[in-house]
């Protein structure tokens, strides 16, 4: 019975033991096959059992981690490619929607795979997330032929609030509200926050063009500037006289036999391209006319409403102001005047003749700082100095204001007249040759900035001072791309919201087109911030020199518009002329600039393919006009890098529009058949970033104001033939009236 007994006991051990194999078996098996989210999910309820504070806090802490986590990400995007948000195909959608619908994908991803199975957290509703967004820059540097960051505030900030509530049914626990969010401002602030004074520092920029006539060839050099190209491209003879009687020959450069003859340069020049004077300096060569005892006439027009003369009969451009050397083959010392127009003359002083060469140069420096207020409907004037010599006060041009033009719009035009001689004041320039040769000639643009030693940063995260930020510097140029820069500040005031930080700026290099951005990282959300725009020095107490209205850090305003018809291919191009008078900008384009011309009294619309002219820009970054695209699904838009200056876009025009214009005619040949257009340009919606001021501007009309004073703008014509830009006229005649008919 014992052993029975015994047996009995051991089998009961054994099964016992097999038993309890067999439950650590399957223990193991749940724990090693189990989902992540359902070990996890356990856990949280057992933990919650216990504790239920600390799932509370948990689930705050998750959402808080996913706020900041997109916060991050979305910084570092804006600066390497945030400009993509601007792409016309994105515009119906805000910015801010977008990010808060991602947030409330990922809140909810969290929530369903986590928390509800379980029955412990379960939201009573869709999480609520407020967005705001003032960024300020817009980064490009993953745009191929861009790679800049375009910043022009004075402030940047990236807000987000979130507001999600629960039920909680195993506690009992109904409409649990959790409050998550981040709030990080930077901004620029008065030197009166630190009680400091603006320390002003005065820079003067120079672009440099040399061209050389004899070899065809140019290079412009400036502030991070860099172009060269054919002297041919930019300087057009007119278009009768070519070759017969004004033609290039190497090693000798411009000629004109008989004239007088126009040499005129296809860019603008005035004070928007040069707030603080131009030079334009031209070496003649009249050796040929003394040998053969012929008079011969040289000189520049500056500031012209159209270049030159056209068929040789005037003597004097009747438009702007020509400083003009008349002599012959007795004369060694001839004597230099002025023509306001073709009106009356100043003499200023004699020239010498050195072994037949003749050098003219004219600076015109404007009598005081050009502003956006003095452009507007109030005529600026210059000092016209020739070959260093004081000699007469000149009137510039300005932005007229024309109320309810033709298009059912208010628009500005580019005009002038001086007051004492009556002529059309423009902007533009033109060698003139008779009986002489010009063997090179070269163009100075000043332009003086004011900006400060020292900027002040405000910055607040969730409303406090945001104590741990780190700022770094930032120089940027198109193309080139961004350099760091170590950034020497100091904390020298706390407020109750924000840390505000002395910044010492170093010396500028490159400026304007190179520009000194500040990054701001708090937690490693990044914010940047542009201390030298003009809205910048604005808050700091620096009145800017840019010719930008206030809160604004550039323009996108098209003042002039020429054609260039190849005779050989017969397309024919709009050329618009964009003067940007701030920092670098940009211009985005979808389907082509937004412009609307009217066609005896008929209203056309013209859309075309759209890009820079490389031969006609000389504001260049490493000999490149810095463009690209912006790309997304099928998408696709032109982005283009407006410098400070003048930029040239080529626009095609649809054969609709030049059948509609009569230009196919034979009878109405060009330029004649394009007289009686006007155009009228407008911004396309989201076309510029939004710290540019643009406002509608109109071309080929004419204006008399309430004075009954006449402003005109005209377009410019060009044809290319063999090689060669060839100056074809103005609109002489058939001008209408900007106001209607």
């Amino acid at each position: 019975m014992a052993d029975r007994h015994n047996k009995g006991q051991g089998l009961l051990i054994i099964a016992m033991i097999i038993v309890i194999a067999a439950l650590i078996l399957a223990m193991l098996y749940r724990i090693f096959t189990m989902t992540p989210a359902y070990v996890y999910q356990r856990s949280i309820y057992f933990a919650f059992k216990m504790n239920p504070q600390i799932i509370v806090q948990q689930l705050g802490q998750l959402t808080q981690g996913i706020v900041e986590t997109y916060a991050i990400n979305y910084s570092n995007f804006l600066i390497t490619q945030g400009i993509i948000l601007y792409l016309h195909a994105l515009t119906q959608s805000p910015v801010p929607y977008s990010l808060g619908s991602l947030i409330i994908t990922e809140i909810s991803i969290l929530v369903n795979s986590i928390y509800v199975p379980t029955g412990i957290a379960i939201p009573t509703a869709r999480p609520k997330p407020s967005i705001s967004v003032v960024t300020g820059f817009y980064g490009a540097l993953n745009i191929k032929g861009i790679n800049y960051i375009y910043s022009g505030g004075n402030e940047s900030s990236i807000a987000i609030l979130l507001n999600t509530t629960y039920n909680m049914p195993t506690l009992g626990i109904q409409h649990l509200t959790l409050n998550n969010g981040i709030n990080l401002t930077a901004w620029i602030t008065p030197p009166s926050t630190c009680e400091a004074q603006p320390q002003v520092i005065n820079i003067t920029t120079e672009v440099r063009c040399i061209f050389n006539f004899k070899y065809d060839n140019y290079t412009c050099t400036g502030p991070s500037i860099y172009s060269t190209g054919n002297a041919n491209y930019l300087w057009a003879p007119l278009y009768t006289a070519f070759p017969s009687n004004e033609y290039r020959t190497r090693g000798q450069g411009w000629v004109a036999e008989g004239g007088p003859y126009p040499l005129v340069f296809v860019l603008p020049i005035d004070e928007l391209a040069a707030n603080s004077g131009f030079k334009i300096s031209a070496v003649f060569n009249v050796t040929q006319a003394i040998a053969s005892n012929n008079n011969y006439e040289i000189g520049v027009q500056v500031l012209g409403a159209w270049p030159g003369t056209l068929q040789g009969t005037t003597s004097y451009p009747s438009t702007g102001y020509s400083v003009i050397v008349q002599g012959s083959s007795g004369s060694n010392t001839p004597s230099i005047s002025v023509y306001a127009g073709d009106n009356d003359n100043i003499k200023c002083g004699t020239i010498n003749i050195n072994q037949g060469l003749i050098n003219v140069t004219i600076y015109v420096k404007p009598t005081s700082p050009i502003t956006w207020q003095n452009i507007i409907n109030s005529q600026p004037t210059a000092q016209l100095y020739v070959n260093g010599v004081y000699c007469t006060t000149i009137y510039l041009p300005s932005l007229i204001f024309v109320p309810n033009t033709v298009f059912g719009n208010d628009a500005y035009m580019l005009s002038g007249i001086d007051p004492n001689h009556g002529q059309e004041i423009g902007s533009w320039t033109a060698l003139i040759l008779q009986n002489a040769a010009v063997i090179n000639a070269s163009i100075k643009l000043y332009n003086t900035y004011q900006l400060p030693s020292n900027v002040y940063v405000a910055v607040s995260a969730n409303n406090q001072p945001a104590l741990g930020t780190i700022i770094t510097g930032l120089n940027i140029t198109p193309v080139i791309g961004p350099k760091t820069f170590n950034a020497n500040y100091t904390v020298c005031n706390i407020t109750s919201n924000a840390v505000v930080f002395n910044i010492a700026m170093p010396k500028p290099k490159g400026y304007p087109n190179t520009q000194y951005l500040l990054i701001i990282n708090y937690s490693n959300v990044r914010l940047i911030l542009n201390p030298w725009s003009p809205s910048a020095l604005e808050t700091m107490g620096i009145n800017p020199t840019y010719p930008v209205p206030n809160g604004y850090s550039a323009t996108s305003l098209i003042p002039y518009m020429a054609y260039i018809y190849n005779e050989t291919s017969g397309f024919l191009i709009i050329v618009t002329y964009f003067i940007n008078t701030g920092i670098p900008t940009l211009l985005t384009i979808y389907s082509g600039l937004y412009m609307t011309q009217i066609i005896e009294s008929t209203i056309y619309t013209t859309l075309g393919f759209v890009k820079p002219l490389p031969f006609m820009n000389i504001l260049k970054v490493d000999n490149i006009s810095p463009m690209g695209t912006l790309s997304i699904f099928s998408f696709n838009e032109t982005a283009i890098n407006l410098a400070p200056g003048y930029m040239v876009v080529g626009q095609v025009i649809p054969s609709t529009e030049t059948e509609s214009s009569g230009f196919a005619n034979p009878n109405n040949p060009y330029p004649s058949s394009l007289y009686n257009w006007i155009t009228g340009y407008e911004h396309f919606p989201n076309q510029t970033l939004p710290y540019t001021y643009f406002y509608p501007t109109i071309m080929n009309c004419y204006y008399y104001n309430q004075n009954n004073q006449n402003y005109i703008n005209s377009y410019i014509y060009f044809s290319y033939e063999d090689n060669q830009l060839l100056y074809n006229g103005y609109t002489q005649y058939n001008l209408g009236s900007c106001q209607g008919w």
